[in-house]
């Protein structure tokens, strides 16, 4: 059928279109351009905070509503230090599985450790986040960022260097700086007429790394004879303080960039404290060294497997951290929960003194049988552990399973170690130092109910800490020495110590210690 316009008629009243006549609506002027944009983006952050809150995947998991819609809560509480106290609030409010960012996680259910931090099928493993793993292109991994494959090779190699057999062969050279800072502690008591008053994170400090040098480097740092820090140990805190502001900024790549600019120091502090690190591994692979250590282990002609001249750096590079600083705080908290609560002293006294008549008695294999120091040590790690916040992993692209919760592929968690050690569901009195709920006489008691294996300060699975029995060795030793040695106490002006309000840079920025050390009377003093 054809279209018939011939019946088609213009209204009279209608006149003609002239082209000439036509006018362009008018440019909107710059407020209301500001409007019109302002509106866009405001229906954009709408639209987002309804999907994070009602439709991502997450969104069955409750957690702080900010935190959920925008990272920036999560930066400002990294930056401040504030972190684990904050998260252990939210656990508190909102339970064991919570979600602390848009695709973050935060348990403190024990069977997360398995669920996140086991071992799994190949390509099933929950893989380091790279936000707090990352590396500049064609770098070497250390232990710490190396895949499983590589990781498996240089933790075999390793592995050698704190095997029961080398922390045998290891013990003379702890009881050697152990012995140094008895002495050194003497002679401060001495110039104090009996007895001083000294901080005792620097001294734990100084011998931790001390030992750390003479095991990792063959040579010592020289701190616990100058009484001073190492120009290198100052550097480690301030490794992981920058750590954690560079991290805190990369759910943001222009802000890291501009920080980079902006405060260089940071940058700076982590590139001087690994080429000291490297400095010292250079010389100590040009000499021999007759008493064992790490890097010895690893160079053994024996070994079939080998690492790089750089994979040795890096990882050394970590070792070094992780085997003073670590250990420092376990020993500054451990003691400063002991001197808040003196009974708990007192019973560690007398446990430790009936024990040895003479201070050349105390050994590691003598203080492994001593079940209250074992108890003291175990509720240190959990009251003051040297690593609270969680160590962050991601699901596998297939995503996983965790507490008996599915969740997709790239979801960012952890197990929230500060939270869990406190929280009323896994520790009865969480909050309170007692020693006592690790024996085993406690099984029957109001402790029967606590679940022992959520403390695992020292991680787990295939890529726990590799150096746990040398810092529990170190933790025994110096306890149990500066305890027969010397009468230990809080000075007035620490009245208000409390380790808990600390803040906590990856590791706990530690505050001054004081202590008032007064020589146990009719003390005989060890040669060591």
């Amino acid at each position: 059928m054809e279209a018939n316009f011939s019946s088609f008629e213009i209204p009279q009243n209608m006149e003609p279109f002239h082209w000439a006549t036509f006018r362009a609506p008018k440019p909107l002027n710059n407020f209301q351009i500001f409007v019109v944009l302002a509106f866009l983006l405001l229906l954009y952050l709408t639209a987002r905070a309804v999907y994070l809150l009602f439709y991502h995947p997450l969104s069955r998991f409750q957690g702080p509503k900010l935190w959920i819609l925008t990272r920036w809560p999560f930066m400002r509480a990294m930056q401040s230090g504030t972190l684990v106290h904050q998260v252990q609030k939210f656990h508190s409010k909102y339970g064991e599985m919570i979600r602390i960012g848009p695709n973050e996680i935060s348990c403190i259910n024990p069977q997360a450790w398995t669920d996140i931090y086991g071992s799994h099928k190949p390509g099933q493993n929950f893989g380091k986040n790279p936000l707090w793993m990352s590396r500049k292109q064609n770098s070497t991994n250390s232990i710490l960022s190396a895949g499983d494959k590589d990781h498996h090779r240089i933790r075999r190699l390793i592995s050698h260097a704190f095997s029961d057999k080398a922390l045998r062969e290891q013990e003379p050279i702890l009881q050697q700086y152990v012995g140094t800072l008895m002495r050194r502690l003497h002679e401060q008591a001495r110039a104090g007429w009996g007895d001083a008053i000294v901080d005792l994170v620097e001294w734990f400090s100084w011998t931790t790394f001390d030992i750390v040098g003479e095991l990792g480097f063959g040579e010592t740092f020289g701190c616990l004879t100058d009484e001073r820090h190492h120009s290198w140990s100052a550097l480690v805190f301030s490794h992981f303080k920058a750590a954690s502001l560079v991290t805190s900024v990369r759910f943001y790549p222009f802000l890291e960039r501009f920080l980079r600019w902006w405060l260089p120091s940071p940058v700076s502090n982590r590139q001087g404290h690994f080429q000291l690190s490297r400095e010292k591994i250079h010389r100590r692979l040009k000499g021999a060294k007759a008493s064992p250590d790490f890097i010895s282990y690893v160079l053994d002609p024996k070994n079939e497997e080998r690492m790089s001249l750089q994979e040795i750096e890096t990882t050394f590079n970590i070792l070094i951290i992780a085997g003073s600083e670590t250990t420092a705080s376990a020993l500054a908290g451990t003691t400063g929960y002991l001197l808040k609560n003196p009974m708990c002293l007192a019973t560690l006294v007398q446990e430790i003194r009936c024990n040895f008549e003479e201070e050349t008695d105390i050994n590691l294999s003598s203080l492994g049988k001593l079940p209250y120091l074992s108890a003291v040590i175990e509720e240190g790690l959990r009251m003051a552990p040297p690593v609270p916040s969680g160590l962050p992993r991601v699901t596998p692209a297939e995503g996983g399973i965790v507490c008996g919760e599915w969740l997709p592929g790239g979801t960012n968690i952890s197990f929230s170690q500060w939270s869990a050690y406190r929280s009323p569901v896994n520790f009865s009195q969480p909050n309170e130092f007692i020693p006592e709920r690790w024996l085993q006489s406690n099984r029957t008691s109001q402790f029967a109910t606590d679940k022992k294996n959520t403390l695992q300060p020292f991680s787990f699975g295939p890529r726990n800490c590799i150096g746990k029995n040398l810092a529990y060795a170190e933790l025994r030793l110096i306890l149990s020495r500066m305890i027969w040695n010397f009468d230990l106490s809080l000075p007035k002006g620490m009245a208000d110590y409390d380790w808990a309000k600390q803040k906590t840079y990856v590791l706990v920025e530690k505050e001054p210690l004081k202590v008032r050390l007064s020589p146990r009377k009719f003390v005989q003093l060890g040669s060591t």
